[in-house]
């Protein structure tokens, strides 16, 4: 995408007030449903720094926000929950889509190489426990400050919800019947939990949405499908 470049210096300079320089700019691997790229932005006064724009692909199909997405991060670094830096949000409708820059977080996210390598060794025995505390820390935000995610209506519980949706696009991707399905959909149904208090989900939580390095987790990543 050769014009990509310019149209991110632009907004850049925008934001930012100054003249910049956008370098090394290239697309990284990973990200399935949204386009990453990683480059190194220069200015006066500045020492270079390694940011990522994180920005929705044309004809995406997962209904999310970067903006929402954005907001929630800073959110969870308010939590006190390792994440990359967000620095500026792009509206939807600027030349560069919906998009967000944030800070480049080194580290290894192939479940592979972290379950196997040696220099993860040490991770592996800190992982379990920071894993789980980050993940209390995503459930105890304050959903007052998060009421530009989707939530279920008043009168249906979250796990009501949830299904729903899921079945909503089972039906839409696989008009045929399946039976596997259809009876684990019933059976779900008939099994849904009653509400507790409700609470932020990450909706992806899982190795290869986290980054990390030798001494363990280093950030949460991946928040599109938070809810």
């Amino acid at each position: 995408m050769t014009d990509l470049a310019p149209r991110l210096t632009a907004f850049l300079e925008r934001e930012i007030g100054t003249p910049v320089h956008v370098d090394g700019l290239k697309r990284l691997p990973g990200g399935a449903s949204r386009e990453i790229w990683l480059f190194t932005l220069t200015r006066a006064g500045h020492a270079p720094e390694q940011l990522v724009l994180r920005r929705d692909p044309a004809g995406h199909v997962i209904e999310s926000s970067r903006e929402g997405e954005f907001r929630l991060l800073r959110a969870a670094a308010a939590a006190g929950v390792p994440v990359p830096a967000v620095r500026w949000c792009g509206n939807p409708a600027a030349e560069l889509g919906s998009f967000f820059v944030m800070d480049f977080v080194e580290g290894e996210t192939i479940a592979r190489k972290l379950f196997r390598e040696d220099a993860y060794a040490g991770a592996r025995r800190q992982l379990p426990g920071q894993l789980a505390d980050a993940l209390a820390r995503i459930h105890a935000m304050d959903p007052a400050v998060l009421d530009f995610l989707a939530h279920p209506a008043a009168d249906v519980t979250p796990a009501a919800a949830e299904l729903k949706r899921y079945e909503d696009i089972f039906r839409a991707i696989a008009p045929d019947p399946h039976p596997a399905f259809e009876l684990a959909l019933r059976w779900l149904a008939q099994r849904l939990p009653s509400p507790r208090r409700r609470t932020l989900v990450h909706g992806d939580y899982r190795v290869g949405n986290v980054i990390v390095g030798p001494e363990g987790l280093r950030a949460v990543i991946d928040w599109e499908l938070s809810h």
